[in-house]
């Protein structure tokens, strides 16, 4: 419908007196999976972080044509799911239990649906075999799992997922990666900062591409490739083939001048 989903209009973030971040218009929309991508410091963490409400930031915001902003923190929880970059489990809780945590914006996890979505979270991330587990007695990759689990388990149709695969092994990287993909088919939008290439355009339905806290595409992967400007961003030559296994994105400096 129109208007569905999180819609920013002339985003701006300032930090310590600098703006790093200005004039990001989007849409990230139902059914969608939508990495953000750029080099170091050009604005993808700081772009989901304002979107998550954990940054001042200016410029609308709108969540099905409500005021984001308006709808306060527990509005906003009961419709976001947030993972943090290099998140923390500080206290010796069962798997389970941390998951679980995931719903407690959504009716808590005691009800039959909560049950079953901390059920359906842990099969998905392989972690019912830990469930019982002190999450803080896990590998740091496990432990990642675990915190993905808690966001899928929440039922929020909003996921903001700051490098959800960046300490997983290479198998489990394609694993959530196709885990993301099925939540947006099932009518969740995702939106995932990454810097892996190939990964973030293989699987996107849209990319957005940020460059010096500006967004400087936002394009189909596609899209993206027939253009510049993924080169241009990260200061490379970029090639793409098609394999067996899907699109695989590589880089090379350019000659010397």
């Amino acid at each position: 419908m129109t208007g569905a989903g999180l819609e920013a209009r002339d985003l701006e973030v300032s930090l310590g007196g600098r703006v790093v971040l200005r004039g990001v218009s989007t849409r990230l929309a139902p059914g969608e999976f939508i990495p953000v991508i750029g080099p170091n410091g050009a604005g993808k963490t700081t772009f989901l972080r304002a979107l998550a409400g954990l940054v001042p930031a200016r410029g609308a915001l709108t969540f099905d044509g409500l005021d984001w902003r308006g709808l306060g923190h527990a509005g906003r929880a009961r419709r976001m799911a947030w993972l943090e970059q290099r998140g923390s489990i500080a206290w010796p809780l069962p798997v389970r239990d941390v998951v679980a945590l995931g719903r407690l914006t959504a009716g808590g996890p005691r009800d039959s649906a909560g049950a079953a979505a901390i059920a359906r979270a842990l099969d998905l991330c392989d972690l019912a075999p830990l469930a019982a587990r002190p999450a803080t007695e896990l590998s740091g990759g496990e432990r990642a799992r675990v915190l993905l689990a808690r966001a899928l388990a929440s039922g929020a149709r909003l996921l903001l997922l700051d490098e959800p695969v960046s300490s997983l092994d290479p198998a489990w990287q394609l694993r959530v990666m196709d885990i993301l993909k099925d939540e947006s088919r099932a009518g969740r939008c995702v939106v995932a900062v990454m810097h892996d290439l190939s990964l973030a355009l293989r699987h996107a339905d849209r990319v957005l591409l940020f460059s010096a806290g500006a967004l400087v595409a936002d394009a189909t992967p596609l899209d993206l490739l027939d253009g510049g400007a993924l080169g241009a961003a990260f200061g490379v030559r970029i090639e793409a083939l098609q394999s067996s296994g899907g699109l695989v994105v590589g880089a090379s400096l350019p000659p010397a001048v």
